[in-house]
């Protein structure tokens, strides 16, 4: 499916788009939480798990349209 560049932008201005972009923060903000307790800075691959969700969240939170559509 095709959308357009405003139609995207929009999205993310709306109010659904506005508390997916909070609710994706939070999660962000709890994993961070998480990954500083003493069970996970003691477990390398753990440590390793929740560094790599973080920068998932934080890439679907800058991504742009181009990167959206593979462009």
């Amino acid at each position: 499916m095709r959308i357009t560049e405003a139609d995207y932008n929009n999205w993310w201005l709306s109010p659904v788009g506005a508390e997916v972009k909070s609710m994706l923060r939070e999660r962000v903000a709890r994993i961070n939480d998480e990954a500083l307790t003493d069970g996970v800075v003691r477990d390398q691959v753990k440590l390793a798990e929740y560094l790599g969700r973080k920068l998932e969240i934080m890439d679907l939170l800058q991504m742009t349209y181009d990167e959206l559509m593979g462009d």
